[in-house]
């Protein structure tokens, strides 16, 4: 699981009507994303593993280093889709690459397992905490 050491910013997550927090730490690319929010998305389940969406603009991720190995409770971005994913299992999608941009502080996995093909999701960003 990804580290909270250095963390500036907490996202309000509700998927569906769950409300959770996500955790990102402070680097360029969660900066830039925090200007995004608030997000209201549709994401749609991918495989058996992840539920993701494709942003309108980009995240500049190119000073982050990717990973294949990816695990629940993750959130994750794909730049080649300028896709945002919310991650319920661990597992390798080698060949591709995605960066780690932050972590659920709660069990978003059992609630994405049970999830059906499509959520509704809201993201809004409190800085420094709440």
């Amino acid at each position: 699981m990804g580290s909270f050491a250095g963390i500036k910013m907490e996202l309000l997550i509700t998927i569906e009507n769950h409300e959770l927090t996500a955790k990102l730490p402070e680097n360029e690319a969660t900066r830039q994303f925090q200007q995004y929010c608030p997000i209201n998305e549709t994401f749609q389940k991918s495989g058996d593993h992840e539920y993701f969406c494709r942003l309108t603009r980009g995240i500049n991720v190119r000073d982050l280093e990717g990973t294949s190995d990816i695990h629940g409770g993750g959130i994750y971005y794909f730049a080649d889709w300028k896709a945002l994913s919310f991650v319920y299992k661990e597992m390798s999608i080698s060949p591709y690459k995605v960066v780690y941009l932050g972590e659920f502080t709660s069990d978003v996995c059992g609630i994405l397992s049970g999830a059906g093909n499509k959520v509704k999701v809201r993201m809004e960003a409190e800085k420094d905490g709440r």
